[in-house]
């Protein structure tokens, strides 16, 4: 079962109409997956005539999780009021996006006001839109939504799919008077002491399965204690199930996969080159004395010596690069770059200090064009 259930990681869900030979190889796997989900993540595998798809709680709630499709607050608030609207819709209903907008008004909570004559709300929508259509909840049948951010006069016809009633997670217990991600969490273990038996359990290999490592927070870390003294269950079982090696450093472990991951590291992108060229500079400063690791194995710079290094991978690979990020202002690509190594927990960027932590994951993996490549005249490889 170690591809279907790869399958089931890679992607938020299977639509049993757009892919039916995954969806049927998944059905044909259920009992051994419905057993791994359960006794070692404790997550709950959906699948019904329409969908498969994992539960994906995570072991704990950090900040590069998320729709990346959404960018802020209000984002969450029109696709939570969209779902609610869609319930009532069912396969292959019709709407237009006045009927929609004007739901969204009506039943938006009183400190959420919603004005479509503002130019950044009509924007959140169609972010929201677009993620809709992108997880085949609704098909656009005339009309763009894109034209909704230029005008409120817009009209787009819409069907719904009826995949939107399998969109959210199924919750125990009510959460409408839970005051963080991490309150959420904690209900799914109430009558279970806390970092104890099971629940441990159940969240280090969610943490180790829906995240790229865990770190160490001390000595006195739980979960890495369990993974220090349970290392040998868990390499099985990702070598088992996963097909991957777990690797355990003094203040780090991971699952690394043989072979490619859909959406592992590094991706097939850009970005994924300009990091693992960063990393091998990193180490090469590291080797060199110029920069000093802490004891517990990060390495803490200025935002100005981060920009500077930068920079000189730029000038170092840049003829590799594609031309946005070749000719991007400094300030701009630094943004972009601290933002994908942030959201791999590859670094910490602290706004106030103006300061950046480079975390180990960082530097476990490193890559350089062929000299043959990199070297080219008037671009010397330094």
């Amino acid at each position: 079962m170690t591809e279907e259930l790869q399958k089931l990681l890679d992607c938020f869900w299977i639509v049993r109409e757009e892919d039916p030979e995954w969806y049927y190889r998944v059905r044909e796997q259920e009992t051994a997956l419905r057993a791994f989900l359960r006794d070692k993540l404790g997550c709950q595998l959906v699948l019904n005539a329409h969908v498969a798809k994992i539960e994906k709680v995570p072991g704990e709630a950090q900040a590069w999780m998320g729709l990346q499709e959404l960018q802020q607050p209000l984002d969450y608030c029109l696709l939570m009021l969209s779902l609610a609207y869609l319930e009532d819709k069912g396969s292959q209903e019709q709407f237009v996006l006045s009927d929609l907008t004007e739901y969204i008004v009506n039943m938006a909570p009183e400190e959420t006001a919603v004005d479509w004559t503002v130019f950044s709300q009509r924007r959140c929508l169609v972010r929201v839109l677009k993620l809709l259509r992108e997880y085949r909840m609704i098909r656009m049948t005339d009309g763009d939504h894109e034209e909704f951010a230029q005008s409120e006069e817009t009209e787009v016809l819409y069907e719904s799919t009826g995949l939107s009633r399998y969109f959210m997670r199924n919750f125990a217990t009510d959460i409408t008077d839970s005051g963080s991600a991490a309150e959420i969490l904690g209900r799914e273990w109430l009558d279970t002491a806390d970092d104890r038996g099971i629940v441990r359990r159940h969240r280090v290999y969610r943490k180790l399965v829906f995240g790229p490592v865990i770190y160490s927070q001390g000595p006195d870390d739980a979960d890495f204690l369990y993974v220090r003294n349970y290392r040998n269950i868990l390499g099985k079982d990702g070598a088992d199930y996963l097909n991957a090696q777990l690797h355990v450093h003094p203040t780090s472990a991971m699952l690394v996969q043989e072979g490619s991951w859909g959406s592992g590291f590094p991706e097939g992108n850009n970005m994924s080159d300009i990091a693992l060229q960063l990393s091998a500079m990193i180490r090469e400063h590291v080797a060199e004395g110029l920069w000093d690791v802490g004891a517990d194995d990060t390495l803490e710079m200025t935002r100005g010596a981060f920009e500077e290094l930068v920079d000189r991978c730029r000038q170092r690979n840049a003829e590799g690069w594609y031309k946005t990020y070749r000719e991007m202002k400094l300030e701009k690509l630094v943004q972009e770059v601290l933002a994908y190594l942030e959201s791999w927990n590859m670094a910490l960027s602290d706004e106030r200090l103006r300061t950046v932590r480079i975390l180990p994951l960082a530097v476990k993996l490193q890559g350089q064009y062929p000299e043959s490549f990199t070297v080219k005249e008037g671009l010397p490889y330094e």
